[in-house]
């Protein structure tokens, strides 16, 4: 709706006899980037606080982060640390968790230490959404002894691993085909009282199938339902006629009649035997 909003923010001097302030600069900035109108931001953050005499802030700078991050343009939201040093504007958390994000997420993994290490000279305390983009690309690399270690580094620091950080190992085992420790990560994950997610069932799941774990799938995809993880069905139904396929008819039942006691039934079927 970033069209409403630009068009409710310029016509506010004559509904309110009032400029706008500070506050709706940067509802106007998040709605354009929630929006993915990224070809706006850069006008908007460069334009309107001049015209309209606004001091941006660290709010500011984080959602124009945020823009250039989801664009790609890694570099450009790097350079605004300078820009935010030189305005006496400081970095908070979510402006380096971002960061963060970006690098390790999209495999800049040595831009992603940097960020980290320039982060630390700042003294700002990480968080466990500081570290979950660090273990992921330390397993994107194969470096799960690495891993192993920043989970160490985390307890140490008082810091709880959540189902971010358990997903960032049994992503990596499933891609590499290790059920075994694909199922020793989520075993870690379930006992840490840590939530399964899309995530987690969606990387387990066709692993379990290729490696005919059949009781294992079958507990997951009752757990998935139960939990409200797969509202589309394909990949239960996969789940079914893969059971049916391998003679584990009871099992591909279970799962057929369990979708059909929730609130909203799953439309499972059993293949025709042929």
């Amino acid at each position: 709706m970033f069209e409403h909003a630009r068009k409710l923010f310029d016509g506010m001097p004559s509904l309110s006899s009032r400029k706008p302030s500070l506050v709706h600069l940067n509802a106007l900035l998040a709605a354009c980037v929630d929006s993915k109108k990224f070809d706006e931001v850069e006008g908007i953050f460069r334009v309107l606080p001049e015209k309209l005499s606004l001091d941006v802030d660290v709010c500011t700078y984080n959602t124009v982060i945020k823009g250039y991050c989801l664009m790609g343009d890694l570099d450009s939201a790097v350079s605004l640390l300078d820009e935010m040093e030189g305005k006496g504007v400081e970095p908070n958390l979510i402006t380096w968790n971002t960061l963060l994000e970006a690098s390790y997420g999209n495999g800049r993994l040595s831009e992603g230490e940097k960020i980290w290490d320039l982060m630390v000279s700042k003294n700002v305390t990480p968080s466990v959404r500081s570290y979950n983009p660090r273990l992921r690309g330390a397993v994107l690399q194969n470096r799960v002894a690495d891993a192993v270690k920043l989970l160490d580094e985390m307890r140490d620091k008082g810091i709880q691993a959540d189902t971010h950080s358990y997903n960032a190992f049994i992503v990596g085992c499933c891609r590499n085909g290790d059920l075994d420790e694909a199922k020793n990560w989520y075993r870690r994950l379930v006992e840490s009282k840590c939530n399964v997610d899309r995530v987690t069932v969606s990387v387990l799941v066709p692993l379990l199938c290729e490696k005919g774990d059949y009781e294992s799938v079958h507990r997951l995809c009752i757990k998935a339902m139960d939990q409200k993880l797969l509202r589309v069905t394909n990949t239960l139904q996969n789940v079914v006629d893969f059971l049916f396929r391998e003679c584990k008819v009871e099992l591909a039942t279970e799962i057929v009649e369990h979708g059909k006691t929730k609130k909203t039934p799953y439309n499972l079927k059993l293949p025709q035997a042929g």
